[in-house]
């Protein structure tokens, strides 16, 4: 490690704020989301002469299956921001200057791979909360845990994919506002900036991947049964989702999604950028 290097605990403590503030801001729509994967209907409570008490139930029901994300954003958001970092670092170490968007994107895509095995049982002890209630004990108990991974191979494809599409367009709207301030610089100085840049980032990464997000869904929810030897489950998932609404069907739950991600990434990329470089700062002036 060189001397000016930050400590290694800095991008363990800014990943920890960082998906905490993005799950806490975007739940209620992911919510959403699965219900309309799995073909719930969204149902809103009518007064019915119950008042606030009706609503207070709506949205506790909207934030159901937030525990297993809340418990592992920030250890796997410590994890993905480290391993990115390492890996930009390692595929820019021998040309000055900043990475290209190809670099960046082998590199986020190389992230999200690896950290898949590690969040797919999360995902799947979320989208069965989401979807049935009940508590992550008795989820565990009654799916088993080889169950936990189950639908890792489109977990996989799609966390490589969305996650290099996702950090790459990130750094693409940075530069292009960096360049229409003519700093000369990729430091955006003004939040709101940093703000819509991870917004527009969110979005793009959730449209590059979601028909496959829309096959996870039914598969680590149940709703795809397992098919007969010599057929993928994959390809049952998405059999079935083509007859159910041809095409269209693969888009379901889109809007909820993209009113999540805009938000969520709002949120999580410039926070995670703030307290990196707030960390750093203060890390430098002890040294």
């Amino acid at each position: 490690m060189q001397a000016d290097s930050p400590p290694c605990w800095i991008g363990f403590v800014a990943g920890v704020v960082a998906g905490g503030s993005g799950v806490i801001a975007g739940h209620a729509f992911d919510t959403l989301k699965v219900q309309a994967q799995s073909g719930q209907k969204f149902a809103p409570p009518s007064d019915g002469g119950r008042g606030l008490l009706a609503h207070a139930r709506f949205l506790r029901s909207l934030y159901r299956g937030i525990l297993p994300p809340l418990l592992s954003t920030g250890a796997v958001r410590s994890l993905y921001f480290g391993i990115f970092e390492n890996v930009s670092a390692a595929t820019s170490a021998r040309r000055e200057g900043s990475q290209t968007l190809g670099e960046i994107f082998t590199a986020g895509a190389l992230t999200g791979g690896l950290v898949s095995p590690i969040t797919s049982p999360f995902v799947v002890l979320k989208i069965r909360q989401q979807v049935e209630g009940g508590s992550m004990v008795d989820l565990i108990r009654r799916l088993g845990v080889n169950n936990l991974w189950r639908g890792l191979p489109v977990h996989f494809a799609l966390e490589t994919v969305g996650s290099g599409v996702y950090l790459t367009t990130y750094a693409a709207a940075k530069r292009a506002v960096t360049r229409s301030q003519l700093s000369g610089t990729e430091h955006v100085e003004f939040p709101a900036l940093k703000i819509l840049c991870g917004a527009v980032s969110g979005i793009m990464g959730w449209v590059s991947i979601y028909p496959l997000d829309v096959l996870r869904t039914r598969i680590m929810s149940g709703m795809t049964t397992d098919p007969p030897r010599g057929t993928s489950l994959v390809l049952a998932a998405f059999q079935e989702c083509y007859k159910e609404g041809g095409l269209q069907a693969f888009l379901r739950g889109l809007g909820p999604t993209l009113l999540r991600a805009a938000p969520v990434a709002g949120v999580v990329l410039p926070v995670y950028d703030g307290m990196l470089t707030w960390l750093k700062s203060i890390t430098a002036e002890r040294r």
